[in-house]
């Protein structure tokens, strides 16, 4: 048992429902207070299991707690996701919350990604955060609740945050929200990018990934971070994420992310930005778009 859940802050009444995907079970408990109608929520997570179920070919772990909390407020708030035998996640969501707020939302998705993904040692938390972060708006994309210019927007507005500043030194080392949310994501696109490239895109980190989750790489279980890249390393070929992080774990390596931007064909006009199929790089960044489909 990895990071067992508190025994005290789990209810003992019957799932409000219960969803079963191949050997999996999911007990959803949804609290009492919501303006918004049960079938919305279950629809809700639903669609974050199914997502999540087709990105990494089978849900991970077996047995899930999900605990949805009512909040004031109107959004989808905090959310968190631990391991053990039997996993659990909460998030707290506003008892105003609409139907809009849900299908905008990015909490719960990224919180159940975290169960598809080994739990690892602290230094290495900007792993997990942003391997959750990288693979969230892909899964919310295949389902039609982000576009790919918003995906985008999102990753120009935010990936800079994960660049190193004044007195950083590299992820294993500076745990700070924007290395280790933004700087993991940024690690994991990079990645991506790389290994694309370098296969002419027949190779993604999704096979990476799936291949984690096929080997009993989810959040029960406590893996080193080389057993990680190396078995991700094997199944994409080549070692880009263990040259990779070799690079980036103690040393602070920043990316021109400027040029990525106009290689791929992402260009900013004012809060939005326009994807241009003509760049150099538009197919490689049409492959990354394509990767949760």
């Amino acid at each position: 048992m990895v990071v067992p859940p508190r025994p005290d802050a789990r209810s003992d009444l019957p799932p409000t429902f219960t969803l079963r995907r191949d050997r999996s079970i999911i007990e959803v408990h949804v609290g009492a207070g919501f303006d918004v109608d049960e079938p919305e929520l279950e629809r809700w997570v639903t669609r974050a299991v199914d997502g999540i179920t087709h990105y990494f070919g089978r849900y991970a772990p077996p047995n899930v707690y999900l605990d949805v909390r009512p909040t004031r407020g109107d959004d989808v708030g905090f959310g968190t996701a631990y391991g053990g035998r039997q996993p659990w996640v909460f998030v707290d969501v506003g008892a105003a919350v609409d139907v809009p707020a849900l299908d905008s939302d990015w909490v719960l998705v990224h919180e159940l990604i975290h169960l598809a993904f080994p739990h690892l040692s602290e230094e290495h938390r900007w792993a997990m955060e942003g391997m959750a972060t990288w693979v969230e708006p892909f899964i919310r994309l295949r389902d039609g609740t982000i576009s790919r210019p918003e995906l985008w927007r999102r990753f120009v507005a935010r990936m800079p945050y994960g660049r190193p500043g004044p007195g950083d030194r590299g992820l294993d080392h500076t745990p700070t929200w924007g290395r280790t949310y933004w700087g993991g994501a940024l690690f994991w696109m990079m990645a991506e990018v790389d290994i694309r490239r370098r296969t002419h895109n027949a190779r993604g980190l999704r096979d990476g990934f799936t291949a984690i989750v096929a080997a009993g790489g989810d959040k029960r279980s406590l893996w080193s971070m080389d057993k990680v890249l190396s078995l991700a390393d094997a199944t994409v070929g080549g070692s880009t994420l263990t040259d990779l992080w070799e690079s980036w774990r103690a040393d602070a390596i920043d990316v021109d992310l400027d040029a990525l931007w106009r290689e791929l064909g992402v260009v900013t006009n004012g809060d939005h930005v326009e994807l241009d199929d003509s760049a150099p790089g538009a197919a490689l960044r049409r492959a990354i778009e394509d990767q949760a489909n």
